[in-house]
């Protein structure tokens, strides 16, 4: 791919030490810091700086987010499954439309500016996540709104052994842990990773 570009630059009788911005997507093969096609043109010119698209990395952040574990992908398949339901009929669409509140323009504007802010600290913003307050404060919010009143495992129980005296502690793997460290903690893990290695990009 290099080789490709480097060529059509020359064809075009373009200097390449001219050239100094490079923004594209966030693939591996664009922006790898070894061997994608922005580190081989810093090779050639070294004051040509990559500016990866915010967009196309955080979007690349989501999707891996998605599928770090199998409560997530089991999720986003069935919301994908609900779109392609109503989106195949536009009579089913319009009942849609009507039940759920669009935001205003306002408030739109308002939560890309919020969203303008985090995205600076990002990193830090899900780290806070992994607390266990916050932990707590999205589990309740998520019963709520759910309508549930705890968490329903479709995971076959364990048979508990006796314990006797001399045992070490035994493990809690309620509902609630296993969600939290299976899925929660999970998916938290996922988009820190994917966000620290997209920023290493830049």
């Amino acid at each position: 791919m290099a080789g490709v570009f480097l060529s059509t630059i020359e064809s075009f009788n373009l200097k390449i030490c001219n050239l100094r911005g490079q923004s594209y997507d966030n693939a591996s093969n664009m922006s790898g810091i070894y061997s994608g096609l922005q580190a081989k043109i810093k090779a050639v010119s070294p004051l040509a700086q990559f500016v990866p698209c915010s967009a196309h990395s955080l979007n690349l952040v989501g999707a891996n987010a998605a599928s770090s574990c199998k409560n997530a992908v089991m999720f986003f398949d069935l919301l994908q499954k609900l779109y392609t339901f109503f989106s195949a009929s536009t009579y089913r669409w319009d009942i849609l439309k009507s039940s759920v509140k669009s935001l205003s323009d306002t408030r739109r504007s308002a939560r890309d500016d919020a969203f303008a802010e985090i995205y600076q600290s990002l990193i830090c913003y899900v780290n806070d996540l992994r607390t266990d307050s916050e932990y707590e404060y999205y589990k309740k919010l998520a019963i709520e709104k759910c309508g549930i009143e705890d968490f329903v495992s479709t995971k076959k129980r364990t048979k508990n052994r006796k314990t006797f005296i001399d045992d070490g502690p035994t493990i809690d793997d309620s509902n609630a842990i296993d969600f939290k460290v299976t899925t929660y903690l999970a998916i938290l893990d996922r988009i820190q990773a994917e966000l620290i290695k997209r920023k290493k990009c830049i």
